[in-house]
């Protein structure tokens, strides 16, 4: 019975189900702090006059100002209106305001929260790969497509790892610029990609075919491995 139980089988996938799922959330653990941060009330400013005064009751604390945040001014103010000031100006204000705040964890441009954003980026991309490898083994054990393989509940973890790698691979992949399209995250953003809801989106079901689809980055390497002898032809070729 303990030995069935831990071998996957067409009608014993509840435990993986539940391992995968541990182990998904596991690689998701840094993207799940950083929304918990986003999630929590930050501390922010508003300007009064020329004073920066905290939105917290409870702050007494009062900073000299020359310039409003952007968020303060209107379309004609930032474009060109009556003001002297423009969206550098104010962007640099909001800079200046976030970083009034002592908790890195409450200042989303501070040097630490910045490295929580890209860390969160690639938990989020390796979560949902090894989701997408596990689903895949799972689903293909369940149609009987696997009737004559064993896995065991650290072969199913090997394979969530080797999708996580696939996904990671295929997300640096986007950074690189190597693969574009709209279908596609814009390399652009790709640090700021957990604040843009289409890119984002992108990512995370890309991330999930990476691993669902246990043949989609090996062509992909293929591929660009054929395109790049073939360039290094074409310049061997080339007379001086």
């Amino acid at each position: 019975m303990k030995r069935t139980l831990f071998k996957l089988s067409q009608t014993n996938t509840a435990p993986f189900v539940l391992i995968s799922l541990l182990y998904s959330i596991f690689l998701l653990g840094p993207f799940i702090y950083f929304a918990f941060l986003k999630s929590s009330p930050h501390t922010s400013y508003y300007v009064s006059g020329e004073v920066a005064v905290p939105s917290n009751p409870n702050d007494s604390t009062e900073i000299e100002m020359g310039v409003a945040p952007a968020n303060n001014f209107d379309d004609e103010d930032v474009h060109g209106g009556d003001r002297d000031v423009d969206e550098s100006e104010g962007s640099n204000t909001v800079t200046m305001l976030n970083a009034l705040t002592d908790d890195w964890k409450s200042n989303s441009e501070s040097r630490e929260f910045r490295m929580l954003t890209r860390v969160a980026t690639f938990s989020l991309i390796c979560g949902f790969g090894a989701l997408g490898a596990a689903i895949s083994l799972i689903t293909r054990t369940r149609n009987k497509e696997l009737v004559h393989e064993d896995f065991s509940l650290s072969e199913i973890l090997a394979v969530q790892t080797i999708g996580a790698i696939f996904a990671m691979i295929l997300g640096f992949a986007f950074l690189g610029n190597m693969i574009s399209g709209t279908l596609f995250p814009n390399p652009r953003v790709f640090y700021r990609i957990l604040y843009i809801p289409p890119a984002f989106g992108k990512l995370v079901v890309w991330s999930f075919i990476a691993g669902f689809s246990e043949r989609l980055v090996p062509n992909i390497l293929n591929n660009l491995t054929k395109k790049s002898d073939i360039t290094k032809g074409d310049s061997t070729e080339t007379p001086n």
